[in-house]
């Protein structure tokens, strides 16, 4: 997690996402919508994936949406999702010193694959 602040990281990741607790976030692929089958070995393409995702001790489905760049033996890319968050039982954070937060967490992973 990273915004324009290490204070305000810190802050996020004691208070709202709970870290020394919930150290990790697992998501478990059910199905991948859009994935052409067999796997392309060029070019670009999108799909998405739907599965389970746990974060601070909570279980619920979610939708990444993902651009993937298929070159040979190796696959990147980039997954993005976002949600309120409430979906897993978290406090938007309320701090004097920040005027307003969205109440939505958007997560990004950038990916490699190679086989």
């Amino acid at each position: 997690m990273t915004s324009d602040t290490d204070r305000r990281d810190g802050y996020v990741r004691r208070n709202t996402l709970s870290t020394g607790l919930h150290p990790f976030a697992v998501f478990v692929p059910r199905e991948v919508p859009g994935l052409p089958f067999p796997l392309p070995t060029q070019g670009e393409t999108t799909f998405q994936m739907v599965g389970d995702m746990t974060m601070h001790g909570v279980t619920s489905d979610l939708v990444w949406d993902v651009t993937a760049t298929f070159a040979g033996d190796e696959i990147t890319g980039q997954a993005t999702t976002e949600f309120p968050f409430d979906k897993f039982g978290m406090t938007r954070p309320r701090v004097r010193l920040v005027l307003s937060v969205e109440d939505r967490i958007r997560l990004r992973i950038d990916f490699r694959l190679v086989a």
